[in-house]
Formats: structure tokens, sequence, C-alpha cells
């Protein structure tokens, strides 16, 4: 049974990392998720937001996107890296 994996990755400034692995039963529920992601995180917000998406490989379902929140002096307070791949189980 195959499962698709979105793992985030999240990092505030002067604070630990955390990170944590959802599966998803399909690949278009994996999708909506990123969409939620995009949503809550950047838009609205392109001015002060870098979001940045690279696809290895759209058949196996790997891709990376990274979220970086920026202050207004142009310093980065906040990453999030979504990793995205397929897991058979």
């Amino acid at each position: 049974m195959t499962k698709y994996v979105v793992e985030v990755r999240r990092q505030l400034k002067n604070r630990p990392g955390l990170t944590v692995e959802i599966e998803f039963p399909t690949q278009e529920e994996a999708e909506a998720y990123i969409q939620t992601v995009y949503d809550d995180y950047v838009k609205g917000q392109e001015d002060q937001v870098d979001y940045e998406t690279l696809t290895y490989s759209e058949e196996q379902f790997q891709k990376e996107i990274l979220v970086r929140k920026r202050s207004l002096k142009g310093k980065t307070i906040f990453s999030l890296l979504l990793t995205t791949y397929m897991k058979t189980t």
C-alpha cells in the first residue's frame, strides 16, 4: 500500500526546530495539505514571505517546498521546509 508523506520542518529564530511527518492515503489529500500551508503562510503576505518549490520527480511525488518569512528589515524569522515523497508499506 502506498502512502503519500509530507515531512514538515519548522525553524523559528532563536528556538529549536521541529520536524513532523504526516502520511496521507492519497496524493490529492497531500496536495490539499500543501495548499493549506500556502494559504496559511503565504497568501496575502507575498511581500514578506519567500515561497520556492523544487520538483525532483512528479511520478514519485518528490518535491521540496521552502517558505521563509522575513521581518521588515529583511531578516528571516521563520522557515518552513516541506519535503514530499511516497512510502510503500
